[in-house]
């Protein structure tokens, strides 16, 4: 199951879920209990096998 990133519009607060795709129409907020939620966009970094094998961050620029 993947973990969703919440905003509670209520208490300002962010909090992460870990909820089936199809289970995230109503999620109550973990700090106040509101059901005001929106759910975000995930950022990630990017990853990528370097030469010698191992991953490598484009973020960082250490690759």
């Amino acid at each position: 199951m993947p973990i969703y990133e919440f905003h509670c519009k209520d208490c300002n607060e962010n909090f992460k879920v870990l909820r089936r795709a199809d289970a995230c129409e109503e999620v109550l907020c973990k700090h106040c209990g509101s059901k005001r939620t929106v759910r975000l966009i995930s950022v990630t970094a990017p990853t990528a096998t370097n030469e010698n094998g191992g991953l490598s961050t484009f973020a960082g620029g250490g690759g």
